[in-house]
C-alpha cells in the first residue's frame, strides 16, 4: 500500500510531527510512501517555481498511490496548484481517497483561513481545532468529511527517558514573537522564578537539518522539570503541548478561552491531572503556579502528572494511532496491510 504525503519542506516553522514524522511513522507501520515536499512562500519567482516542478513526483505517480494526504494545506495548497494545476488536481481527489490535514486553526490572532480557498485540494479534512471540525461540518463546506484531529507524536523521537535528574526547573522552547515578548515583560512585573529561553535548530552547508534538529529538541524537553508553554497565535492546543508531555516534563499551558468554542479543545488533556492550566490574565497567579510547580515540595506531585501525560500520549496521541484513525476516516483503513 502506497501513500502519497505532500507537506511543507524541512523548516524551523514547520513541527516534524506535521511533515518528515508523518512519512517515517507509515514507514515503519510498513507502508510505502511517496513524498512530495513543497515550499511555503508566497508569489514564488518562475525560475523557484521551475526548480521546485523538476523535483517532486509528476502527477502521474500521485495517480498510481492508493491514497493522498496533504499536511498544511493552508500553507502548501497555492505550490499544489502552481506545480500540478488545480484543474488536474481533480484527477486526484475524483479518484483516490484524500485527505488533508490543517496546522492551524482556521482563526488566528493574525488572520484567518479561508477554508473554501483550499477546499478542492481533498475529500476528507481534518482540523486540529474542534470548533473548526464543527463549523465545517455542513453542507456548504465538507458535511460528513469534517474531523476533528489534534497533533499527535513521532513515538520514537519524543518519547520520556525516565532520567533522575532534570536540569531546568522551568523553561521554554520555541519562538518568542512580539505577544510574547509583551507577555513576558508583564509578567516579570510580578514574582516569578527564573525560566530558561532557547531555540534549537542545526543547519550546516546543506541546509535545516529537521531530524537532527528535532532529536536534539526532544532530548532538551527532556531536560526539563516545568515546561512554561506561553501563549500561542492559534486557537488550540498546539503540537507542543503533546511533544512535552511525550518527553516527561510537565506541561503548564494557557486555558483557551470560551468564545466560538474554542476552550472545548482543553478537554484534551485532564487538568490537574495530565497538565497544569494557566489563566494568562492573571500574572501574579502564573508566577506562583511556576514557583509551586517548580519547587522539590511538588516533586511526587510533578511525577504523578508527567506518569500519566505520558501514558495518554502513548494510547492515543502518537502519529501511528492518529494517521490509523484519519485512514479509517477516509474509507482506505480496510485496505491497508500494516506489517
Amino acid at each position: 500500500m502506497r501513500i502519497a504525503v505532500l507537506m511543507p519542506m524541512d523548516s524551523p516553522f514547520a513541527s516534524w510531527g506535521q511533515t518528515r514524522g508523518i512519512e517515517h511513522t507509515l514507514r515503519r507501520m510498513g507502508y510505502e510512501t511517496l513524498p512530495v515536499s513543497l515550499p511555503t512562500e508566497p508569489n514564488p519567482s518562475k525560475q523557484m517555481l521551475n526548480s521546485v516542478k523538476q523535483n517532486v513526483p509528476p502527477l502521474s505517480e500521485i495517480a498510481k498511490c492508493d491514497a493522498v494526504l496533504v499536511s498544511g494545506p493552508e500553507h502548501i495548497g497555492p505550490w499544489i496548484a502552481e506545480v500540478y494545476e488545480r484543474y488536474e488536481w481533480h484527477s486526484i481527489t475524483d479518484n483516490l481517497p484524500t485527505g488533508a490535514w490543517l496546522h492551524e486553526s482556521c482563526e488566528r490572532e493574525d488572520y484567518s483561513i479561508d477554508f473554501e480557498s483550499i477546499q478542492w485540494m481533498a475529500r476528507d479534512w481534518f482540523f486540529p481545532a474542534i470548533q473548526d471540525a464543527e463549523k465545517h461540518d455542513q453542507a456548504m463546506f465538507a458535511l460528513d468529511h469534517s474531523h476533528y484531529c489534534p497533533f499527535a507524536v513521532d513515538s520514537v523521537i519524543f518519547d520520556d527517558d525516565e532520567r533522575e535528574v532534570r536540569t531546568f526547573p522551568v523553561a521554554f522552547i520555541g519562538l518568542l514573537y512580539p505577544k510574547r515578548v509583551a507577555y513576558l515583560n508583564a509578567l516579570a512585573q510580578h514574582s516569578i522564578p527564573a525560566i530558561r529561553f532557547g531555540k534549537v535548530m542545526i543547519e550546516d552547508l546543506h541546509g535545516y537539518r529537521s531530524e537532527e534538529t528535532t532529536l536534539r529538541y526532544a532530548d532538551n524537553l527532556r531536560d526539563i522539570k516545568v515546561f512554561f508553554n506561553l501563549p500561542a497565535m492559534s486557537r488550540l492546543v498546539v503540537s507542543k503541548v503533546f511533544e512535552v508531555m511525550a518527553c516527561g516534563a510537565l506541561c503548564v499551558t494557557p486555558m483557551l478561552p470560551p468564545e466560538g468554542g474554542v476552550s472545548k479543545n482543553m478537554a484534551l488533556f485532564g487538568a490537574g491531572q495530565e497538565l497544569i492550566y494557566y489563566r494568562p490574565s492573571h500574572l501574579a497567579g502564573v508566577g506562583a503556579i511556576l514557583r509551586d510547580w517548580s519547587g522539590p515540595e511538588r516533586y511526587l506531585d510533578r511525577q504523578r502528572i508527567t506518569a500519566a501525560a505520558v501514558r495518554k500520549i502513548k494510547e492515543k496521541h502518537t502519529l501511528e494511532v492518529r494517521l490509523a484513525e484519519m485512514f479509517q476516516r477516509m474509507g482506505v483503513a480496510a485496505k491497508l496491510v500494516v506489517q
